[in-house]
């Protein structure tokens, strides 16, 4: 309980110091409990989200801490009474990456994985965070999950390499279609090219 003393310390004297910046207090406090629970300390983590709960500077905030509080009491073995709270929360005022939470905290794991396309397209949440978040081990354990990331890593890797060739090409001078069409050439008759900013210079302007 070492880190939840230091913590809630180093938040009073910010306090005291700085009164009224709770942002910064608070965000402290969730980077602790992050690191708490990366080391399966629960109840830590437990401890520090009932005390970031009553300096949430937001809705969001709050509810953050309310969901790694949960997050702790479930680790710590209190699975049912967990379900029975978060099946309470109104899921149509959650966003997408709170809505996720909810349903891997109440074990309905194939609806959570069902969210994943549309996650990745919003990007709520990141792959780093897909990969990293301690309330998503479950769902990692899972096939679903685990051929998405793999997928993502496969495109995010031939990117990578096309990227990379791009830039060789560039390096060397050769030249590289970026996609842009050319400027139209002036007709044989002699006539002037369009002026700028006309809709014969814009062909793409009202597509």
């Amino acid at each position: 309980m070492v880190d939840v003393f230091g913590t809630i310390l180093a938040a009073a004297v910010w306090a005291h110091v700085c009164p009224g910046d709770w942002s910064t207090i608070t965000s402290r406090i969730h980077r602790r409990a992050y690191a708490a629970m990366k080391r399966d300390r629960w109840i830590v983590v437990r401890a520090l989200c009932d005390g970031g709960r009553r300096h949430a500077v937001d809705a969001a905030d709050k509810l953050t801490f309310d969901m790694n509080r949960l997050l702790a009491r479930k680790r710590l073995g209190e699975t049912a009474a967990v379900r029975a709270e978060v099946e309470g929360l109104d899921n149509s005022a959650l966003s997408l990456r709170f809505q996720l939470v909810r349903l891997v905290l109440a074990d309905r794991l194939e609806e959570a994985e069902s969210l994943l396309p549309r996650i990745l397209v919003t990007q709520e949440v990141s792959l780093h965070e897909l990969q990293d978040w301690p309330v998503l081990a479950e769902l990692r354990s899972r096939p679903a999950l685990d051929s998405l990331l793999r997928k993502e890593a496969r495109k995010t890797y031939r990117l990578a390499r096309k990227r990379s060739r791009l830039e060789g090409l560039v390096s060397r001078g050769r030249p590289v279609a970026v996609g842009i069409p050319a400027a139209p050439e002036p007709e044989a008759s002699g006539a002037d090219p369009p002026a700028a900013g006309s809709s014969a210079a814009a062909p793409l302007a009202d597509q």
